[in-house]
């Protein structure tokens, strides 16, 4: 240990004694000599004579810390008293210890503090618990210019400290969200009524849209966006997409920290990607540097900015839920598919970015892994779930040998590092594309489609002359008049009624895996998991059954969980589709056949299909449950009866 002479005898020490209002005097008369116990007396009489400000506090901090150091030095380790016993608390760990010892000297004034800190001790984001704080202490507050001062110094330090910090992403600062709650409230329960649910083929949205068209909020005009671009109305799509790519393109984002305002960013960014992919513009090698590169590197960066929402935030549950605002279950699910995606569609784009194909494949491998945790837990899939196998096939590719462990655990730290450098580059305003690089890439989608816009009701006209683009089989004539001679008028598939709005809303009946691909709530149970675990086995995860039976015998097992079933009548039209599979029985039985030719149609016991009951003691009972599948979507208007179900 030190004793007076020596600590004052140092020239770094000493300096910071002398700032401190009597420290020397009081020092030098203490008897035995104790720096430990000397300082908290200093500290206890400052506090009796309220001459403890927030500078003093401070340099009192940096006395201890600067003392510690020399003690190293001098080959000494000693603890501090009160290091020893306390519980650290987790937003300690992700800051530096200049910046850790900052921070505690500012929360030093907040009285009462070290109890929040304790109780929340698990939350990493100190914002958060300071928000806290402030909620149950406003009236202290309100009346101290201190306390007020003291809160917003800790909210804006930690989250400059934090926006500095890899795990930036991770977290989201209540201090600069903009009051958005109300105006999207109002505009979801408006448009659950009067948009979504809504067949753009059949029914004039004008009033609607008009009714949006300047309220120029992202996750607004990426809702409107996107139900238009479902059928394929891009022009009108795009007028909404311009407004929130303001936002996206643009750093600092003001929504930043607005949940559903990111998810329209990323929901919007995500759709014109998309496009690009499908129009084929993104082979282009002279658009690749200038506006691919940095759209792909966007769109991933806010795809991470939802998978990553609050996931340090132990309190935080996320819902799987139709009726709920983002960010929700689904929402993760959906965004890690898309950086999957983004992964297998441009592999280029990222070893730009310095990744070798091995760091690539343990990215996607990583969220793979993330998918399927999140869905089981959501008892969506079950252990072999489409993910499961989708990761294992991953591994067996891969050129190098790589434990699952060692895959999930350094792909889900490179896709960090990956997201945290997108990051830095859209700070530095890497990302900052102008509208009309997008409008010049996509001219005939994007004609007459304004930044400002001022032609809605004009575009609007014109939004029911799209039809549904379908590919048929060489044999569809043999299949037609096949089914027409067994008295096949159509088939059948029986749902929740609670999920028509969701079925209208998407425009079909699609896939369980396009479901898990799109963030569409999905019903949950089981048996349920269990058998799309199957279907994924034998890779049907991406059909939608229809059956030949009007009534299947497990309506009367999915009835005892006492919800509302509907059934729907399917154009028999749907057999005819170029990619749509018969199975000879029940699919999820491990003998079944399935086949997309004229010939798997006809090993269908079609008469077996029409019995009105059918027990499970009937040799026919599996082959009565023959499916009809159908690739990916089965387009809204197939469904003859969607308006009008047949209540089961």
């Amino acid at each position: 240990m030190m004793d007076f002479e020596s600590i004052y005898g140092n020239e770094n020490l000493r300096r910071i004694i002398d700032i401190l209002p009597g420290l020397s005097d009081f020092m030098r008369n203490e008897e035995p000599f104790d720096f430990d116990c000397i300082m908290s007396k200093y500290e206890a009489r400052l506090k009796e004579s309220e001459r403890r400000t927030w500078g003093v506090f401070a340099n009192i901090n940096l006395l201890k810390r600067k003392y510690k150091e020399q003690l190293e030095l001098n080959g000494i380790k000693v603890p501090d008293s009160g290091e020893k016993d306390r519980i650290i608390p987790a937003w300690e760990d992700l800051v530096s210890f200049h910046e850790k010892e900052h921070l505690r000297a500012l929360l030093s004034q907040l009285p009462g503090i070290s109890t929040y800190l304790q109780k929340y001790k698990d939350n990493p984001n100190l914002t958060d618990i300071i928000s806290i704080y402030e909620k149950e202490n406003e009236i202290e507050i309100k009346t101290s210019k201190t306390l007020r001062f003291v809160t917003v110094s800790v909210k804006s330090f930690f989250q400059k400290a934090i926006d500095d910090n890899r795990f930036a992403l991770h977290f989201v600062s209540t201090m600069y969200c903009i009051e958005d709650t109300q105006l999207v409230q109002d505009f979801y329960i408006d448009a659950r009524k009067n948009f979504f649910t809504k067949d753009l083929t059949k029914v004039d949205c004008q009033q609607f849209a008009s009714r949006y068209v300047h309220s120029y909020h992202p996750y607004i005009d990426s809702e409107i966006g996107s139900h238009y671009l479902k059928y394929g109305y891009y022009k009108i799509a795009f007028v909404f997409f311009s407004h929130v790519l303001r936002y996206a393109f643009s750093c600092p984002n003001i929504y930043w920290n607005n949940k559903e305002a990111i998810f329209g960013c990323a929901t919007t960014v995500e759709g014109i990607v998309k496009i690009l992919v499908d129009s084929g513009i993104c082979v282009e090698s002279n658009l690749k540097e200038s506006v691919l590169f940095p759209l792909v590197e966007l769109c991933y960066l806010l795809s991470s900015r939802i998978v990553y929402w609050n996931d340090k935030n132990p309190n935080i549950q996320l819902v799987y839920k139709d009726d709920a605002l983002p960010i929700r279950v689904q929402d993760k699910i959906h965004f890690l598919t898309t950086r999957v995606n983004l992964l297998n569609i441009f592999p280029f784009v990222f070893a730009k970015s310095g990744s070798s194909v091995s760091e690539i494949n343990q990215m996607k491998y990583a969220d793979l892994y993330e998918m399927h945790k999140i869905a089981y837990n959501a008892k969506i899939v079950g252990e072999e779930s489409v993910y499961i196998q989708q990761c294992k096939e991953l591994l067996q590719s891969s050129e190098e040998e790589i434990l699952p462990s060692t895959a999930y655990t350094k792909g889900k730290e490179l896709a960090d590092i990956s997201a945290w450098q997108y990051y830095k580059n859209y700070k530095n305003g890497k990302y900052c594309l102008r509208w009309e690089s997008l409008r010049n890439m996509l001219p005939s989608m994007t004609d007459n489609v304004p930044y400002l816009s001022n032609t809605i009701p004009d575009l609007l006209k014109n939004v029911r002359d799209t039809n549904y683009d379908v590919s048929y089989k060489k044999e569809r004539k043999e299949i037609h008049d096949y089914l027409s001679s067994h008295g096949i008028k159509c088939f059948y598939h029986f749902t929740e009624r609670s999920r028509l709005s969701s079925i209208i809303k998407q425009g079909g009946l699609l896939s369980y895996k396009k479901c898990l691909e799109l963030g569409i709530v999905i019903p949950s149970t089981k048996d349920m998991s269990v058998s799309r675990d199957i279907d994924a086995t034998f890779k049907l995860d991406d059909y939608v059954r229809v059956s030949f039976c009007r009534y299947l015998p497990k309506i009367d097992e999915r009835k005892l969980e006492d919800k509302d079933f509907v059934l729907l009548r399917i154009s028999p039209e749907v057999a005819e589709f170029e990619h749509t599979l018969f199975t000879d029985m029940e699919a999820t039985r491990l003998e079944h056949h399935h086949g997309p030719t004229f010939d798997d149609l006809r090993m269908v016991n079609i008469q077996s299909t029409q019995k009105l009951f059918c027990s499970d003691k009937d040799p026919d009972y599996w082959y009565h449950q023959a499916e009809v599948m159908i690739k990916e979507k089965l387009p809204l208007k197939f469904i003859l009866n969607i308006e009008n179900p047949e209540s089961l």
